[in-house]
This record gives structure tokens, C-alpha cells and sequence, in this order.
């Protein structure tokens, strides 16, 4: 099982839920990812300038966050901006249209309006859009990533590097590198 192979990596791995990791069931992916919410916040240990939100796309439906992740979404948000954090949020899904053509939150708005309150947000990263996409939204740069699936001859993936001006993506195959402001 992949799951086991995790164990043997040296960098904390956190896990972005999506709709094809719940045929496994809800209860037993959390548990099997050591996860008691697929929705949380973290902060790297390399640095507690940033703030790492992980969303749950679908804990309310496909491609829908429910009312209590929604409070907590505003709750994290308001404590980042007085703290004077940056944030990225990371999702399954994206927001936006110029940023994935084809598959998105079914219900973007809410997110839209708790991440437009917030100045301290930096990125969006999302996927679930296999062919990836990239925009801006009032200074949030919303990256999709190309999905591994598509990628035929060479896979496709990213690392991304955070320094406190700026974001840099490193893409490997069909996900191309940007170096984001």
C-alpha cells in the first residue's frame, strides 16, 4: 500500500482530500491519513511567518464546504491577518473560471468572499482541473496543477519554494514553472 511508503519520507506529509480519495470511504481515509478533519491549518516548521490551509471540498457535498468549515475558514483567516501572517490555501478544488476551464468548486462564492477579506493571502492552490490553469484575483495568485493522469510520457508535478516575497514553483513535466510575487 502507498500509505506505508509514506513512512519512509524524511518532510512531514499533509494531504489535500479529493473527490477520487473518498471511494475509499470518508471515515476510513481520515483514519488511514491520521487525519481527524480533512480540513485544517498548519504552520511549516521552517518558518511561523506562514500559514498553510488545507481545505475540504467536499465535507458539505461535491465541491462544497459546509457551514462549520466555513466558520472556522473565517476564524483561521482573522487570527493569520492579526498575527500578520501570509496564507496559502490549498484545495482540491478551484475558484475560478480562468483558472480551471473545466472543473471547479461547485460553490466558490463563499470562499471567494472570506479570502477577499484578507490582504494576507498569498496563493491558492488547488487541482481536480487536470489541465491546469493560473489567474489572479485581487492579488491572490489562484495555481491549478496539472493533473498526473494526463501526463503520459513524463509526470507531472510541482515544488514550490516560499520565501517571504515571493513564491517559486518548480514544474516537472506538463506543470510549468512560475515565479509568483
Amino acid at each position: 500500500m502507498v500509505l506505508n511508503e509514506f513512512d519512509f519520507l524524511e518532510p512531514r506529509l499533509y494531504h489535500v482530500v479529493g473527490n477520487h480519495c473518498l471511494t475509499a470511504g470518508r471515515e476510513e481515509l481520515l483514519k488511514k491519513l491520521q487525519l481527524k478533519r480533512a480540513y485544517y491549518s498548519f504552520n511549516p516548521k521552517e518558518s511561523s511567518r506562514w500559514l498553510m490551509i488545507v481545505l475540504d471540498g467536499n465535507d458539505a457535498g461535491y465541491g462544497v464546504l459546509g457551514k462549520k468549515q466555513l466558520a472556522w475558514l473565517r476564524n483561521v483567516m482573522a487570527q493569520a491577518a492579526k498575527a500578520q501572517q501570509r496564507v496559502i490555501v490549498f484545495s482540491h478544488f478551484a475558484l475560478l473560471k480562468s483558472a480551471a476551464a473545466h472543473h471547479r468548486m461547485a460553490k466558490p462564492q463563499p470562499v471567494l468572499q472570506i479570502l477577499d477579506k484578507h490582504d494576507c493571502v498569498a496563493a491558492y492552490f488547488a487541482g481536480h482541473d487536470h489541465s491546469g490553469g493560473y489567474a489572479t484575483r485581487k492579488g491572490v495568485h489562484h495555481v491549478t496543477f496539472h493533473g498526473m493522469v494526463e501526463a503520459t510520457k513524463k509526470n507531472a508535478y510541482a515544488i514550490v519554494r516560499v520565501y517571504p516575497r515571493r513564491l517559486e514553483i518548480k514544474g516537472v513535466g506538463k506543470e510549468p514553472s512560475r515565479r509568483l510575487e
